[in-house]
C-alpha cells in the first residue's frame, strides 16, 4: 500500500456524491441526498485525528469507515449500500491499495453492515481480508496472469477516478 492513513487522499462529499450518482445511473433508484448532515458525518468520520494523527491504523481501517457509515448513516435516498462499497472501493484505490476481485464476500459484508449484524471492528477485519497483498498482486503480473479485478465503470462527471462498479448487485 502506498499511503499510510496519516498521508492518504481523502474522499469529500463531493466524491461522495458522485459515486451515488454513477451508482444509480447503473443500477437505478432515487438520486437524492436524504440528509446531508448524516453524509457529512459519514464522510467526516474516517478522517478523524487525534493529537495530529489518524485515528486509524491502516489503510483498509479507513475504508471500512467509508463503508460502515456509509452504510449505517443512511444519507441518501436510495442507493446506500452500492454508494458505500463504491466509496470503499474508490478509497482504496485512489490510496494505492488493490481490493480482490468483487465477488460474494464483498456483497455479503454489505448486507451485514446494513443490517447492522456486525460492528466497525469486524467490518475492518474483513475488509482487511478482501485487499490483496502488494507483493501477491506483483508475483501474479511478474507471471503474466493478468490478474486485476473487474471493475467496469463510467468516469464521473468532472473526476479524474474511475469508478468500480460490482458485478453483482447489491441490494
Amino acid at each position: 500500500m502506498k499511503a499510510s492513513p496519516n498521508q492518504c487522499f481523502h474522499l469529500t462529499v463531493e466524491i461522495v456524491r458522485e459515486i451515488h450518482v454513477e451508482a444509480i445511473a447503473k443500477f437505478g433508484g432515487s438520486v437524492g441526498v436524504r440528509d446531508l448532515t448524516l453524509l457529512e458525518s459519514a464522510v467526516a468520520a474516517p478522517q478523524a485525528t487525534f493529537g495530529g494523527k489518524s485515528t486509524y491504523s491502516h489503510l483498509a481501517d479507513v475504508a471500512a469507515a467509508y463503508l460502515y457509515y456509509l452504510c449505517q448513516n443512511h444519507p441518501f435516498i436510495d442507493g446506500n449500500k452500492r454508494t458505500a462499497l463504491g466509496a470503499c472501493i474508490v478509497f482504496l484505490r485512489l490510496n494505492g491499495a488493490e481490493p480482490k476481485p468483487d465477488g460474494p464476500e464483498w456483497e455479503e459484508l454489505v448486507l451485514v453492515i446494513a443490517a447492522g449484524t456486525i460492528d466497525r471492528n469486524e467490518a475492518t477485519a474483513r475488509v482487511r481480508k478482501l485487499l490483496i497483498h502488494p507483493m501477491r498482486l506483483l508475483s501474479l503480473l511478474r507471471l503474466g496472469q493478468g490478474f486485476l479485478p473487474k471493475f467496469s465503470g463510467g468516469q464521473p462527471r468532472n473526476s479524474s477516478f474511475n469508478l468500480p462498479t460490482a458485478t453483482h448487485q447489491v441490494p
